[in-house]
């Protein structure tokens, strides 16, 4: 009977141990491959070319929004309106969750529910100007500007009255889905209802315009740096079909290389919404 000296009895439990470890370690990584590996794979996607990164980013879309919200078939004003009224931003906090934010959200939600949109921005006109972005949504009854700002957490004040951001044009028209317009016309009823015809002497048939001219005052027009005109809302010169990329190619060297390795194509930090509660605590999201 051969005997093995205390050396290679040594050798010999080592050499089960190494295997029984490797077993147990590759069992463990075959079981929980999905927990280490997506986060990886994710963030490659998310990081991938433009063109890569925007099937991934926008089919993300296409499954997360039909879940949350319901989408209509209705592709024009009706049906826009229908999804927005659905739409509760996270407040507004300014650098983190401002304009930029709220409006890359709303159009990745938008092009989630089969509406084509679009990123714009206003061109600053000095160094001292922060540029100001909204979204244009191309409907089955013509383009429509959204202020996103409006769809953010505790921005109404008009009682029950939720704001769509929805943009007049410069001739008029949307005027009476904006906000202020469905808060003046609010107004207008409870104004009535106050003021009965039978104690105080107005005409009951007075119609809203005509309310509006002779009961409100004079309209003040507020203008605010930064903040575009209703001819800027609608203008296409400075528009995107998506958020821009960390890595701009008018950086320059070496800040372009620098860039790149460090967040390849990923999206500028102003467009990153989620990187914001609630969505920085959902799959994918938690990845990007």
């Amino acid at each position: 009977m051969k005997v093995f000296s205390r050396s290679k009895r040594k050798e010999a439990i080592l050499a089960i141990f190494i295997i029984i470890a490797s077993l147990t370690l590759g069992l463990y990584i075959y079981e929980n491959s999905l927990d280490i590996f997506e986060p990886i794979f994710i963030g490659i996607q998310i990081r991938s070319p433009p063109s890569l990164r925007n099937a991934y980013y926008y089919g993300c879309a296409e499954s997360y929004v039909p879940k949350e919200y319901q989408v209509p078939d209705n592709k024009g004003m009706e049906g826009l309106i229908f999804f927005l009224n659905q739409i509760e931003l996270p407040k507004y906090v300014e650098d983190e969750f401002d304009c930029s934010e709220c409006s890359s959200l709303v159009e990745w939600l938008l092009e989630g529910a089969g509406f084509h949109t679009y990123i714009a921005q206003t061109v600053p006109q000095s160094d001292y100007v922060v540029p100001h972005t909204w979204i244009q949504v191309e409907t089955e009854d013509g383009l429509v500007a959204i202020e996103a700002t409006e769809l953010t957490n505790g921005w109404s004040d008009c009682g029950s009255i939720k704001s769509w951001g929805i943009v007049s044009k410069p001739d008029g028209a949307y005027m009476e889905l904006t906000y202020q317009y469905r808060c003046e016309y609010q107004l207008f009823l409870d104004w009535k209802e106050k003021f009965s015809s039978a104690e105080y002497v107005w005409d009951r048939s007075i119609p809203f315009e005509e309310w509006r001219r002779e009961y409100t005052g004079p309209s003040v027009e507020i203008i605010v740096i930064g903040i575009p005109t209703n001819s800027e809302y609608y203008s296409q010169k400075n528009r995107r079909e998506f958020p821009t990329s960390e890595c701009n190619i008018y950086d320059g060297f070496p800040w372009i290389l620098i860039k790149f390795v460090l967040n390849g194509w990923a999206f500028n930090k102003e467009y990153d919404w989620w990187h914001n509660a609630p969505f920085n605590l959902i799959y994918p999201f938690t990845y990007w």
